[in-house]
């Protein structure tokens, strides 16, 4: 049975839209039904806008991410893997705001690596996706998006200051959780909590620079949709 499932896995990496996947990085990901359909999802929306050389980079930051959120589950109530996350934020990247930039992909897959990481892991990112991913997945690391009072209002005074890059992913960032709150919200979260949530995020959409139409309207739709 493992077998074929292996035969499967490398038929379906070289016929998918035909893009193709790095190599292993489908073994890398394991078998959880959520992962891959996150990723195929993902590489769906790709499909005919980026190269194949661009695809195969992508897909070393995801198997580079694997390994950062090994083990690691989301705090909602579906408790879904971690790596579903950014490749999620990166799909809405794409999908809804329209963004291609390899570079920025592969910066959204990464943004969150410096949550269990250190100055090795930004070195380590510098080595093999250059400096431009690395500054972006340390600008995002050093503002993120979060639950927390004081790192949300830290971001309310930096917003102002951010890259067109980081307002984007940032947005898409913004949009996932969002719909998470309202699918499945995290495990003991009070609708007071939630509230909060969407009211700081509202703030937020208002002091960010204007980067991508789409985004921005989405997760003011977004926000909005929470309130009805």
């Amino acid at each position: 049975m493992n077998f074929l499932k292996k035969i499967l896995c490398a038929i379906g990496g070289i016929l998918f839209l035909g893009i193709g996947y790095a190599d292993g990085v489908r073994e890398q990901l394991g078998n959880d039904s959520a992962v891959l359909a996150s990723y195929d999802r993902m590489v769906g929306a790709l499909e005919g806008k980026v190269s194949k050389e661009e695809m195969k980079t992508i897909d070393q930051a995801i198997a580079f991410a694997s390994k950062m959120h090994v083990g690691d589950k989301r705090k909602d109530k579906n408790t879904v893997p971690y790596l579903c996350y950014p490749i999620d934020v990166t799909y809405d990247l794409v999908a809804v705001g329209g963004v291609y930039d390899s570079q920025a992909l592969v910066a959204a897959i990464l943004h969150d690596t410096m949550r269990k990481g250190d100055a090795n892991t930004l070195k380590q990112i510098e080595a093999e996706f250059g400096p431009q991913v690395a500054a972006l997945v340390k600008e995002l690391g050093e503002y993120p998006i979060s639950a927390k009072e004081k790192k949300q209002q830290d971001l309310i005074s930096h917003a102002s200051k951010e890259d067109p890059v980081i307002v984007e992913i940032q947005l898409a960032n913004l949009l996932y959780n969002l719909k998470e709150l309202k699918q499945a919200p995290p495990k003991g979260w009070s609708k007071e909590q939630k509230d909060k949530y969407v009211e700081w995020t509202q703030t937020l959409l208002k002091k960010l620079p204007k980067a991508n139409p789409a985004l921005e309207q989405a997760v003011a739709d977004s926000a909005q949709e929470y309130w009805k």
